[in-house]
């Protein structure tokens, strides 16, 4: 599954059940993935990078260099101090997707309701995807976004 693949789009009409496709998809097959739900976001104009904090972290994170499980700490808390651009965020992401790659033959990154992912303030989202695709061969990203020309 996913020989070559490194993006997956789940596309439809809000409220046709992408998520519980997925949902049901991630109880049946155990792969290992990092899940973050962004619907509390819809209809913002922007979205702070201290907000993207996982819903689901469905890995052992006992597994990883302490390196990395301070950056899963990162990404699990709700900042609080000024995040300077989103900086600490994309480090601690890439950090943490550098490791699951190497430990992971393949790993699942989730974004539900990804066109908020636009939205996000500080953080360079397309950089990030494009350093997933350039660099990441184990790291499959998966989208679930509302299509809009379905709505």
């Amino acid at each position: 599954m996913w020989k070559g693949e490194k993006f997956t789009a789940i596309l439809g009409p809000r409220r046709v059940g992408k998520t519980s496709v997925l949902r049901t998809f991630l109880n049946h097959y155990s792969y290992p993935c990092l899940y973050y739900d962004l619907s509390p976001y819809i209809g913002l104009t922007g979205v702070s990078s201290q907000v993207l904090i996982p819903v689901l972290i469905g890995f052992e994170t006992s597994k990883l260099s302490r390196k990395t499980q301070l950056s899963l700490g990162i990404l699990k808390l709700n900042f609080n101090f000024k995040v300077e651009r989103g900086i600490e965020f994309e480090n601690a992401m890439i950090n943490l997707l550098r490791e699951v790659n190497e430990k992971y033959e393949r790993f699942l990154l989730i974004f539900d309701e990804a066109q908020m992912l636009a939205f996000v303030r500080g953080v360079n989202m397309m950089g990030l995807l494009q350093m997933i695709h350039n660099t990441l061969d184990n790291v499959v990203v998966i989208i679930d976004r509302i299509d809009a020309e379905a709505s």
